[in-house]
């Protein structure tokens, strides 16, 4: 690139053109454009340089681009609380980003424990060669259901009739972990001619309490 263009080499870029100038030289033509998205990889850059002098320059160059692949973005806020009992799905697996595939975990249908609970999801795009996977987590928040208890008024009894499962027997949708625990277990009204250390509706079942 001698004498032609002089000893002082520098360039400048001109607005939405591929043009550089080399002093006063304005043959300098790159055969990549500068506005070529190139894909990811070991790309080849090449330019040819026409001097003003033709007759005794003549020059061609290239060199050799890295080009990494990008990481797309994901797009994912954090979903609003669900009470417990309620099977995740696109209500709260609603990531974006560019055309591809996402996987979550856990997956849609799956109900989560109480608490704050961490979703994942990896993102598996369509163009793989020139877009890493990506991965991306929120936090969800899961309340504590109120189990629905179903106990119906029992019938009537008589006075000296011990309360038992016929009249303690309320039902939940929710299994026990140990039966439904009613208080008191046990209620003993007293007689009027008792002994005063049997207390009428005392947490005592059928045992003797002690004077109050």
């Amino acid at each position: 690139m001698g004498p032609a263009c002089g000893n002082h080499l520098w360039h400048t870029v001109k607005r939405n053109t591929t043009e550089r100038h080399f002093n006063n030289c304005r043959n300098l033509h790159l055969l990549t454009w500068r506005r070529t998205v190139l894909g990811a990889g070991q790309q080849t850059l090449n330019v040819t340089f026409t001097p003003t002098d033709t007759t005794d320059y003549t020059a061609t160059a290239s060199v050799t681009l890295t080009v990494n692949q990008a990481t797309p973005t994901v797009n994912w806020g954090p979903p609003a609380a669900i009470t417990y009992g309620t099977a995740l799905s696109a209500t709260q697996l609603n990531a974006t980003s560019t055309v591809g595939t996402f996987n979550y975990s856990p997956a849609a249908g799956t109900m989560l424990g109480a608490g704050q609970q961490t979703l994942t999801t990896t993102f598996t795009p369509t163009d793989t060669a020139d877009y890493t996977v990506a991965t991306a987590s929120v936090t969800v928040t899961v309340s504590k259901a109120t189990p629905a208890i179903t106990w119906g008024p029992p019938t009537a009894i008589t006075y000296g009739t011990a309360l038992s499962a016929t009249q303690l027997n309320a039902t939940s949708t929710v299994a026990e972990p140990s039966p439904i625990h009613l208080r008191p277990e046990r209620y003993w009204s007293r007689p009027a001619n008792a002994d005063d250390n049997l207390h009428t509706n005392r947490h005592c079942g059928l045992r003797r309490c002690n004077a109050a």
